[in-house]
């Protein structure tokens, strides 16, 4: 819900009301989802409270003080299209006004095995750079910010449990699907005898990249109208290999 929104949020205004056809919402969902909604004011009502218990949290490195922002203000179905509102903090540090590709991105909206793979798609697409031609790249990520991140802080404080059940998850799932654009290997790095931090190498699959160009261009044609994330399914041209990637 947050991508297809965020696909159709007007650059200029983000808080402004968004609209989507619920029944066309329900197809997409339920093409991409593995699963079969009939009721959008239950999936709906679900997802705002989901959202609310999941604030993002704003936090600098290796300092206490943090800030919990709540993803929506508004979020309901009204004559046939679903109607909602980003919260205005989310407006202003939303991603895509930063200009990071990621909330504009089709392949992003597709089901994972993991939940955290999504999010390390995120953190991947943030160290790469699209233009440079590379074919790997290497960063390091600081443990505990690391778990912060993926919102697991609370959850996985042994690292034996964090590295079985978020990284060797994410590593095996991505390493196995060749339609996405990265895969990764890591080491861990030690201060004294502790982890401290990851060390991330990300391999680049470019071809897929390059046929995942067309996506950028099916969420709008350069006009200032909102795009929508269902134009691509009407209105786009797409290579048998575009239309594999695109089907998953």
């Amino acid at each position: 819900m947050v991508y297809a929104l965020a696909a159709m949020m007007d650059k200029e205004n983000p808080t402004n009301e968004i609209l989507i056809s619920a029944r066309e919402f329900l197809d997409f969902i339920n093409n991409h989802s593995g699963e079969k909604w009939t009721d959008i004011y239950g999936l709906t009502s679900d997802i705002f409270d989901h959202l609310n218990k999941n604030p993002i949290l704003i936090k600098e490195s290796r300092k206490k003080d943090f800030i919990k922002i709540n993803w929506l203000s508004s979020l309901g179905v009204v004559q046939g299209n679903i109607r909602a509102r980003f919260s205005t903090e989310i407006a202003e540090y939303f991603l895509y006004r930063q200009g990071l590709p990621y909330t504009k991105l089709l392949w992003d909206l597709r089901p994972y095995k993991s939940n955290f793979t999504a999010r390390l798609l995120d953190l991947f697409q943030k160290y790469h750079i699209k233009d440079s031609g590379i074919t790997d790249f290497e960063f390091d990520y600081d443990l505990e910010e690391l778990k912060l991140f993926f919102g697991v802080h609370e959850k996985y404080e042994r690292f034996f449990d964090f590295e079985k059940r978020v990284l060797e998850v994410t590593r095996a799932e991505l390493e196995e699907n060749d339609s996405v654009p990265y895969w990764f290997s890591y080491d861990k790095i030690k201060q004294g005898r502790n982890i401290s931090a990851i060390r991330f190498t990300v391999y680049v699959r470019p071809q897929i990249l390059l046929d995942l160009v067309p996506d950028l261009k099916a969420l709008g044609s350069g006009d200032n109208r909102q795009a929508t994330i269902f134009d691509a399914q009407r209105e786009m041209t797409f290579s048998e290999n575009q239309k594999k990637l695109f089907s998953k």
